[in-house]
């Protein structure tokens, strides 16, 4: 950046940060802060004021649902307070090659029996497993959705399309006249796709919809000044900037030998 000009420096420093802004917004779910605050190997993460506040009521919400009473919910507070404290029983560190879940294990005989509120909180989070089946059911449905001819379709068409074909696929029985009359869930699922997502060439309208890239791409490159996850976490925090140093020295060794590399060829 040092061959730079300050212009092309601001440019540059407005399009990462919208970068990362719009990479963090994917994942700025209050469910995964807490997680985040539920590792034990980040205890030394700094949070912005009024963070903790927030992932109390997202923990609160959680037990409420799970139709836990009003002292279980008051203890849960009480531990995530000692816990984010570092306090007894949450003093010890988690080890290199320690999993998550024997740590907060190891921690249930601190409590009375069934009131490590905390522990159950976290061992229920921390044992989601991500997985792609999602992922891949709205790939699959977008095959449907889309054709040869029908790639243009707009944001809000194909999630009105997608509301509409899951709405006769959940009601079939009061909305298809021909529901069970001879026929098998193969075959009643074949005659939703030709009527509702693969119609005929004679009935295709070709649309041009606004095509919203140049939207998308105002919103990706909107020149930003801050960092969204600032104001989660404390960025200037030694947790964050204490190899910092280390790094940057490294990547001068880096420039250095590529310097010297062309000086050579």
């Amino acid at each position: 950046m040092e061959h730079r000009g300050e212009k092309d420096y601001c440019v540059f420093r407005h399009q990462s940060i919208a970068i990362f802004n719009k990479r963090y917004a994917e994942f700025a779910d209050l469910l995964y802060l807490l997680s985040f605050f539920l590792h034990p190997g980040y205890k030394e993460i700094c949070w912005t004021r009024g963070t903790f506040r927030n992932l109390l009521m997202t923990a609160d919400e959680i037990f409420k649902k799970m139709g836990r009473s009003n002292y279980a919910r008051k203890e849960l507070m009480h531990q995530m307070k000692l816990f984010c404290k570092c306090e007894k029983p949450f003093d010890v560190e988690l080890g290199d090659t320690e999993f998550l879940t024997t740590w907060w294990i190891s921690i249930e005989d601190s409590f009375p029996e069934g009131e490590d509120y905390l522990v159950q909180l976290a061992l229920k989070l921390l044992s989601i497993t991500p997985h792609v089946a999602g992922c891949e059911r709205v790939w699959s449905n977008l095959g449907w959705l889309y054709g040869k001819r029908r790639n243009r379709l707009g944001l809000n068409k194909i999630e009105s399309m997608h509301k509409l074909s899951a709405y006769y696929h959940a009601h079939a029985k009061q909305e298809l006249p021909y529901y069970g009359i001879g026929n098998t869930n193969e075959e009643i699922r074949n005659i939703l796709v030709d009527a509702h997502l693969n119609p005929g060439d004679d009935l295709i309208e070709v649309i041009d919809d606004d095509y919203e890239s140049d939207d998308i791409e105002a919103r990706i490159f909107d020149e930003e000044d801050d960092l969204i996850i600032s104001r989660e976490l404390n960025l200037d925090a030694n947790a964050f900037i204490k190899d910092l140093d280390e790094i940057i020295e490294d990547s001068d060794n880096i420039d250095m030998e590529e310097e010297n590399i062309q000086d050579i060829l």
